[in-house]
């Protein structure tokens, strides 16, 4: 079983990437492993993105990003899966399939083997964080405000009309 020594990927490689750090652009820190968990595809892949812009000369070729990727795969089936590829890497260029030196293709074959299938369904509600209507909550508020005078009201009514039943004849 390989392991990622054996992908060519040495602790020392995401060092070496800060040196590349533009002061005008700040530093962006390398994102975190990758789990397996299909929600957390999509941020995953941005990190890297940004973490890319921000160190263009660290990996600057295809073959290089991929492997900054499964650096960051952590133990999860997408690992495993590359693990299949290992004795790719060590081949010239040449001879390596294409889905191990082309970034695009790459990302976009772990998207759709690993990334959210349903996002739709996997999205939480925003409803307490972030109300697409500012006034929504006002508007709500006012509602429920009106709703309790009128049964305010109503239970008056109701009250004043059962103590008139109940009063003895006799007092009228």
């Amino acid at each position: 079983m390989a392991t990622k020594t054996d992908l060519g990927v040495q602790q020392g490689h995401q060092t070496a990437s800060v040196q590349d750090t533009d002061p005008e652009k700040g530093k962006v820190t390398a994102p975190d492993k990758f789990f397996g968990k299909r929600s957390d595809w999509k941020l995953f892949m941005s990190c890297i993105k940004f973490y890319f812009i921000s160190y263009p000369k660290a990996h600057p070729t295809g073959a290089k990003k991929i492997l900054f990727i499964v650096s960051h795969l952590g133990d999860s089936a997408a690992y495993k899966y590359i693990q299949n590829y290992a004795h790719h890497f060590e081949k010239p260029l040449k001879d390596q399939p294409k889905f191990i030196n082309d970034y695009e293709l790459f990302a976009k074959t772990m998207h759709t083997s690993f990334g959210d299938a349903q996002p739709t369904l996997s999205q939480k509600p925003r409803f307490r964080n972030c109300p697409k209507d500012p006034a929504l909550p006002l508007t709500i508020l006012i509602g429920l405000l009106i709703l309790l005078i009128a049964l305010t009201g109503m239970m008056q009514y109701l009250s004043l009309s059962t103590d008139q039943d109940s009063v003895p004849e006799s007092r009228i």
